[in-house]
């Protein structure tokens, strides 16, 4: 719900503006403390009008949204699902633009050491983990002092992805170790 749409578009006087709106206008979160509760959601006015325009579309896979655990890793995912096939597949922004395009709260995570630490490696590592496609960043300094950074997808090599939907198909437990690379992979002698 903090995530929010930037579309343009003309004001009310004629002028080139900027709608910005949530992209979830409501939800509705069951309380109870088990597995079967369900949370409800809906998008918002806004929004609806946008995905009835859109000639774009993303590839967005179930498992692999599910199995994301972090709100910045499946931001990222939906950034590369919508730009991993096209020609420049490629998202450029300001720290600015990367705290609004991933929800980020204000005043949190201000060091650039932070955001990497806290919002883009994990988000990195976990999308290379388990999306069909791979992503890799950059970033962009200025007097010693980064000022933006660069997002760039493609579609994984066959194996690769066959790798991830296993990694998919896997227990979550041990996944973010698998990921660091702490943990053993265990070969099914059938294979």
């Amino acid at each position: 719900q903090r995530v929010l749409l930037r579309v343009r578009v003309k004001s009310p006087r004629g002028n080139d503006a900027v709608l910005v709106a949530p992209i979830i206008s409501q939800r509705i979160e069951e309380t109870a403390d088990d597995a079967r509760a369900m949370v409800w959601w809906r998008f918002s006015e806004p929004m609806r009008r946008v995905i009835g325009a859109s000639d774009h579309y993303a590839e967005l896979h179930r498992q692999t949204v599910l199995a994301l655990e972090s709100r910045y890793a499946v931001t990222l995912y939906e950034l590369g699902a919508l730009l991993h096939r096209r020609e420049d597949p490629v998202w450029r922004g300001t720290l600015d633009q990367l705290r609004e395009q991933f929800g980020v709260p204000g005043g949190k995570l201000d060091r650039w050491a932070d955001l990497r630490r806290r919002v883009v490696e994990p988000a990195v590592a976990e999308v290379q983990q388990l999306a069909a496609f791979d992503v890799t960043w950059r970033e962009f300094r200025k007097a010693g002092t980064v000022i933006g950074l660069e997002f760039r997808f493609w579609p994984k090599a066959p194996d690769a992805r066959a790798a991830s939907l296993r990694e998919l198909d896997s227990s979550r437990v041990g996944r973010k170790a698998r990921r660091g690379g702490k943990a053993e992979r265990v070969v099914d002698p059938a294979l």
